[in-house]
């Protein structure tokens, strides 16, 4: 699940930090990068435009989907949380998720409008096969790197 946690890697000052944390996230089987991250680095507003989401392994092998919600938050684990929620992710299925509740981490949160079943749908598909998809985003990644040292 990319949510506003994993989206804070742009604010790390680093150049090329594709390569240097996103690899370490794909590595980091526990997510403690992701909470490194949200300590370092604490939201005041989050917003996440889910109008448009993707299925699947995005944005590499995912399918859009016309999703039409808007989360909004003070906080950005909260809005993870009920961002999984939404898309139909228990806390078992995030390992960084999993982490935080481990690290003492208990965000709360109120879903305002539509239930999230209506939200989703019982079409949504998870993604089956870790090992494939993060082959796939790291052959993006490494384009990514490949493309911005041209440009510099």
């Amino acid at each position: 699940m990319s949510g506003p946690i994993k989206n804070m890697f742009g604010v790390l000052p680093a150049p090329f930090k594709l390569l240097h944390y996103h690899t370490k996230g794909f590595a980091d089987t526990e997510g403690q990068v992701f909470l490194d991250i949200y300590r370092s680095f604490p939201s005041h507003i989050v917003v996440v435009d889910g109008t448009i989401s993707y299925e699947g392994y995005a944005p590499v092998a995912g399918k859009p989907k016309e999703t039409n919600f808007i989360i909004t938050s003070n906080d950005a684990l909260s809005a993870d949380f009920a961002l999984a929620e939404i898309i139909g992710f228990t806390i078992k299925d995030i390992a960084y998720l999993r982490a935080a509740i481990s690290a003492g981490f208990n965000p709360s949160y109120i879903l305002v409008g539509s239930k999230p079943q209506a939200v989703v749908s019982g079409t949504w598909k998870k993604p089956r096969w870790r090992t494939g998809g993060l082959a796939l985003n790291l052959v993006s990644i490494f384009r990514e790197h490949v493309r911005v040292r041209r440009k510099g």
